[in-house]
């Protein structure tokens, strides 16, 4: 065989190989058409709308009345010093009048466990209340800050 013979062949060969690349290249794949159903389409919000919306949530959320007076006669952060007591038990707390840590301190364990199932009871705060246990030791935390 010929040696150039042999080349031209691989020649025309490597030819028909980029021209069928070629081609492949200009003409990409096409993948069929689904049809998006509405409950899956990707819905965009813009900023202004996001705004807007953000605005109007902030003017339907009025204190309510109780709020204020809560407010009102509670010093500030005093209850969230205590050991033990997060927010929920603070707002539990605040809803049965103890808004300060000389009035935990005043009060008996079994009073303010009381008070605090029948508060809890009427307004749902708490899924987990306090135990007395629990109460036992923020009375004696109250009790150790007021000395």
């Amino acid at each position: 065989m010929n040696p150039i013979l042999v080349i031209a062949a691989f020649v025309v060969l490597l030819g028909i190989l980029f021209y069928y690349m070629q081609s492949r290249e200009e003409e990409p794949e096409r993948l069929p058409l689904v049809k998006n159903d509405s409950s899956t389409e990707k819905r965009v919000i813009k900023a202004s709308d996001y705004q807007t919306q953000y605005e109007k949530d902030k003017k339907e959320e009025q204190p309510t009345p109780e709020m204020d007076i809560i407010d009102s006669e509670m010093p500030i952060d005093d209850i969230s010093e205590l050991d033990g007591v997060g927010p929920k038990y603070q707002e539990l707390l605040r809803a049965a009048g103890y808004t300060s840590i000389k009035k935990i301190a005043e009060t008996t364990p079994e009073n303010l466990y009381s008070k605090l199932m029948k508060v809890n009871e009427e307004t749902q705060i708490t899924k987990r209340p306090p135990t007395l246990n629990n109460i036992e030791e923020w009375i004696k935390a109250a009790s150790s800050r007021q000395d």
